[in-house]
């Protein structure tokens, strides 16, 4: 029995709420992060269709992962429609090539800041459409062709005879066996289709959804350029005509109170009702499927874009993404996105590789993970979290967060060793990338480990831009001419420590351990003691 019922996981009822509720809402909303759990198994879905057959670039799962992206994601997240949300998801994880796409990007973003009204009426368009159950509507589009009966003639033969037995038995009761014979036999038929087809019912359902806001929003009159307005008004005689042959086909049950949800659903599986209403809409919607998915990435891109808005409206400040070709990193005050109180960095015209060193908590893999972040933002949404940026296009690659696995008998070190291979190969592709690592082979001995890494970071920064992490000071000396040197470190004033998170130019020249294990009250012995060996591994060092 096909029960599409579901779940209403929306943002406004529209069953609850006047449209002046529904308006006030939306207002109280703007410029804040949403406060409910993002379905990733289906948000990603649109972008695992899209971008299984591309040839486009796209932020791989290891550095979306490594970089915390779904966070930012979450933060970015203020749409109203489930495919808004899909197609934010995959415009951050595209790379952009084209520049005057990235630009009509972030302006269209501030458009929707400076103009309320438009944006409120895009919005409350939307609304019917934010329930989980739009996530399928892609697929519909986009997956495998939905399952057709073979025979609809069938279909639509049987139901209009159980139709017609039933009318008949209250005019003579010998129809009543054939009522019984085809309620039989459309339950037999509601059985074998069920199961196959109901994904794909619950995608067409709320496909109408989408045909129905498409066709409002194709009517809105703007006083300016909106370029997806004009996507929606070139199909507009497809939007109304689907709109007008396929609205009735499918009852929204969600509206109806209880008795006559029981008595709809008791005609789907005597008449068939839902599954006539599918075949003829599998019918009719696939003769414009190209249109349909036209627009779909409006409808979604609208929506997408005036989340954007609504977070850029959220932060203190940020800049429009500014390219050159030469591997260069220029940036005023850059800070990450997911921290309630950055610390912002600046650096400028870094056109070599760089080595960061520094303690524990000081600031190195957030400094890193924000470039990552930001390089990736610019490229995908056109700004930066910035004063001002300009990057090179660069594909980031990252080896941050490593764990051992138990279950394939894979040591922390061993696992390393496979990421690190792969980003040595595509380093040697041609294209060019930026190669984020964090504490470089931190599993094994110190001896080899200085090797290793040396050997490895200079193979990884011909023709690219590697930003690396590490405790060990002595790399400085190995890789003096070929990588620039950075450092974070901790603040010590008397009887107390802080952090300040600045990254400071030149190499680390001292560290400043043992007096924190000082100040936080170790014995004096074992300080002293510690200060002694440290002293001699340094004379011997020199020596």
């Amino acid at each position: 029995m096909f029960n599409i019922i579901g779940s209403i996981s929306s943002l406004m009822d529209f069953t609850r709420f006047s449209r002046k509720k529904r308006l006030e809402r939306l207002r109280q909303a703007w410029g804040l992060p949403l406060d409910r759990i993002p379905n990733f198994d289906l948000i990603k879905n649109y972008h695992d269709l899209v971008s299984k057959n591309s040839n486009e670039e796209f932020v791989d799962e290891k550095t979306w992962a490594d970089l915390d992206m779904n966070n930012l994601y979450s933060l970015l997240d203020r749409n109203i429609s489930g495919p808004g949300r899909q197609y934010l998801y995959h415009l951050l994880h595209k790379y952009e090539s084209n520049d005057e796409l990235l630009h009509k990007r972030i302006k269209q973003a501030e458009f929707f800041k400076a103009n309320p009204e438009i944006r409120e009426k895009i919005q409350l368009a939307l609304q019917r459409m934010s329930s989980d159950d739009t996530y399928f509507i892609i697929s519909i589009l986009l997956g495998e062709k939905p399952v057709i009966p073979k025979y609809p003639w069938l279909i639509y033969s049987s139901s209009a005879l159980s139709l017609i037995s039933i009318l008949a038995a209250f005019y003579n009761s010998a129809f009543f066996f054939a009522v019984l014979f085809m309620s039989l036999l459309n339950l037999v038929i509601t059985k074998v289709y069920s199961s196959r087809i109901y994904e794909s019912f619950i995608g067409f359902f709320n496909l109408n959804k989408l045909i129905a806001a498409a066709y409002k929003l194709s009517r809105f009159e703007a006083q300016v350029s909106v370029e997806q307005f004009s996507v929606l008004k070139r199909h507009w005689k497809i939007l109304s005509g689907l709109n007008n042959k396929i609205h009735h086909l499918v009852i929204d049950k969600t509206r109806l109170d209880p008795v006559a949800q029981m008595v709809i659903e008791y005609l789907n599986m005597f008449c068939l009702f839902d599954l006539v209403a599918y075949t003829k809409s599998v019918i009719e919607i696939f003769r414009y499927k190209a249109e349909l998915k036209e627009v779909f990435d409006a409808v979604a891109s609208l929506d997408a874009s005036i989340s954007i808005s609504s977070y850029l409206s959220s932060i203190p400040f940020y800049s429009k993404a500014e390219f050159r070709p030469e591997i260069q990193l220029s940036f005023d005050e850059l800070y990450h996105p997911l921290l309630d109180n950055p610390v912002p960095n600046s650096l400028d015209k870094l056109s070599r590789s760089a080595l960061i060193t520094g303690s524990n908590m000081a600031g190195k893999t957030t400094f890193i993970k924000c470039i990552g972040m930001n390089v990736i933002l610019s490229q995908a949404l056109g700004f930066t979290l910035s004063r001002r940026a300009i990057f090179p296009k660069l594909i980031v690659k990252s080896s941050i967060k490593i764990e051992d696995s138990i279950e394939g008998s894979r040591s922390y070190y061993f696992t390393e060793v496979e990421e690190i291979r792969k980003l040595l190969e595509l380093g040697q592709t041609g294209k060019r990338y930026v190669f984020i690592i964090d504490e470089i082979f931190r599993g094994t001995n110190t001896v080899e480990r200085l090797g290793i890494s040396a050997s490895v970071l200079r193979r990884l920064n011909h023709n690219n831009l590697v930003l690396v992490t590490t405790h060990d000071i002595e790399l400085q000396e190995l890789l003096d001419n070929s990588f620039s040197m950075y450092h974070f470190n901790e603040q010590v004033e008397d009887d107390r420590y802080y952090f300040d998170f600045k990254i400071k130019e030149g190499p680390c020249s001292s560290g400043n351990a043992i007096r924190l294990l000082e100040l936080t009250g170790y014995p004096s012995i074992v300080t002293e003691e510690a200060r002694k060996i440290s002293s001699r591994i340094m004379n011997k060092k020199r020596i």
